[in-house]
């Protein structure tokens, strides 16, 4: 670990004080965290998930705490809980990915290569956020809780918060995921010797269209040029996929 720059360092050591026991293969955990909050400090992503069975929301709280007096660039950090998940979230980037980054919908549950208009979703999303930062001092003090109920689609709230260009939107209770071959983009980061995956999110190849093509292509750019990774796609499919 003696190759880690200073800001890592940091992060580090904060995570490895509220970490200490419990965990199987700590040391791994504490270097996924680690290279998952670099994410945010390059911002190379919004926010990153963890859930529940892993960090406690008080826990969180805690490490978001120590992190936004210790790390500048995690001033701003915010702590989301959404369906039993945690996010660790940079306000700053995440209201400007959803404000100015043109955001691809498709709807996959009516399988059709049309884009959805989720504007006022997103405005919604943008207005709950900025009503929380309104309220944020220096010292981050709450965990913030979004209710599943305030939007119609889970997966499209996922997708808006954890930054994925093109994002799922589901108008009926089925979706045509399952036995669907699916373009998997997954981003990887080697850190301190271990590969770890930063991000991974996919589209259904029946619904890959040249603009979608262009849009992801314009990501993964943006993405590498942010974080030393390497971007990987795959085709898989899976028997049963529930979103």
């Amino acid at each position: 670990m003696d190759n880690m720059s200073t800001t890592e360092r940091c992060i580090y050591e904060v995570l490895s004080t509220h970490l200490k026991t419990g965990m199987g293969g700590r040391t791994r955990i504490l270097l996924n965290l680690t290279s998952n909050f670099m994410c945010l400090v390059t911002k190379a992503r919004p926010a990153f998930l963890y859930d529940h069975s892993c960090i406690s929301p008080s826990l969180s709280l805690k490490i978001g705490q120590d992190l936004s007096k210790s790390v500048a660039a995690l001033k701003d950090i915010f702590i989301i809980e959404y369906s039993q998940d945690i996010m660790f979230a940079k306000m700053s980037t995440l209201l400007t990915h959803l404000q100015h980054s043109r955001i691809r919908f498709i709807d996959v549950g009516q399988s059709s290569s049309q884009f959805i208009d989720c504007s006022s979703y997103v405005d919604e999303l943008v207005g709950l956020l900025q009503s929380w930062q309104s309220f944020h001092s220096d010292i981050l003090k709450d965990v913030y809780e979004l209710h599943s109920a305030v939007f119609i689609s889970g997966p499209t709230v996922i997708g808006l918060l954890l930054g994925f260009p093109i994002v799922y939107f589901v108008t009926t209770e089925t979706n045509c995921l399952s036995h669907t071959p699916l373009l998997i983009t997954k981003c990887e980061t080697m850190f301190c010797g271990n590969k770890f995956c930063v991000c991974s999110f996919s589209v259904p190849q029946c619904l890959f269209s040249t603009e979608l093509h262009h849009a992801l292509k314009k990501w993964i750019f943006s993405f590498e040029s942010s974080l030393n990774c390497k971007v990987t796609q795959t085709i898989e499919s899976f028997d049963c996929l529930v979103l």
